[in-house]
């Protein structure tokens, strides 16, 4: 068995596990891997030349994400309000502040440069995404579809990573961003949005038994490929990261893969748009029923 398949096993049974734990185990999973992919983002930074404040990015972050789950916890069938509440606000608000206090006491601007900027950045990149399905989960932490309405999203924009991987070696010949990722390439591009594509008509027009190919297939299919355009802007933009920093992985936790960060950049971009097209759509879009 290669690193690559062990590590993907091992994925497969941690997201099984935190299925079978329930809403609960899942919102606890996505703040886990949400601090984890935050230290790595800060590990990047540190080897562009910013000097983030680790410990308390950290602590901002665990407390948005904490502080989203109580405050959307059991607020019903709202429909906008469970992604973009007010209350998210001002826990950015007051994750943001702390950040700056915290810097600004130190009195220095080559400080504030340096610290504040790349520490507030990583708040907003890491946990801030992770607040939408967590913000979303907690609703009703019985419904087992919210559940699936969060695997689905992420089956598409893995999807669209692993049909653009294969497409690309074996078929690739033009470069898509050579100055931010050499190896990706437009024909990649198309592997991962059809791979996306037949995931999402699996995932998004089945489940809903919405078996009316004729009238639904349109709208999977262009659901499906903005939610691999969206992976594929979080598959480049980590790869600019990892560019700047001179580093090919963001970690080293996963043999064969990579970092946490590898893995979850894809999904930091896609599910938050999922999730807002899913909340803000006519009544009866999708699974919204």
């Amino acid at each position: 068995m290669t690193k690559r398949a062990l590590s993907s096993a091992i994925i497969v049974a941690v997201l099984f596990a935190a299925y079978k734990c329930g809403v609960r185990g899942l919102v606890f999973l996505i703040i886990v891997i949400g601090t984890m992919t935050q230290v790595e983002f800060y590990a990047l930074l540190k080897k562009m030349g910013q000097r983030p404040l680790v410990a308390t990015g950290e602590i901002c972050g665990i407390f948005l994400m904490l502080a989203t789950y109580f405050s959307a916890h059991g607020t019903g069938n709202a429909r906008f309000n469970s992604i973009l509440a007010p209350q998210l606000a001002t826990h950015l608000t007051l994750a943001i502040a702390t950040v700056a206090s915290v810097v600004l006491l130190s009195r220095s601007l080559e400080r504030v440069k340096k610290c504040m900027i790349s520490t507030a950045i990583g708040v907003l990149y890491v946990p801030f995404m992770c607040c939408f399905p967590i913000a979303f989960l907690a609703k009703d932490v019985t419904d087992a579809r919210r559940m699936a309405m969060i695997f689905y999203a992420a089956a598409a924009a893995k999807a669209c990573d692993i049909g653009a991987m294969f497409a690309g070696k074996y078929f690739g010949k033009r470069k898509l961003a050579p100055d931010f990722s050499p190896n990706k390439t437009i024909e990649g591009v198309i592997g991962g949005i059809l791979c996306a594509n037949v995931v999402g008509h699996i995932a998004f027009v089945y489940p809903a038994h919405q078996l009316y190919w004729m009238k639904n297939t349109l709208l999977a299919m262009c659901y499906s490929t903005l939610l691999a355009v969206m992976a594929l802007a979080g598959d480049l933009t980590e790869s600019a990261i990892k560019r700047l920093a001179d580093e090919k992985d963001s970690g080293k936790i996963l043999p064969g893969i990579g970092g946490i960060f590898d893995l979850t950049d894809s999904l930091l971009f896609a599910i938050p748009i999922h999730l807002m097209a899913l909340t803000l759509a006519p009544h009866g879009f999708f699974l919204c029923q």
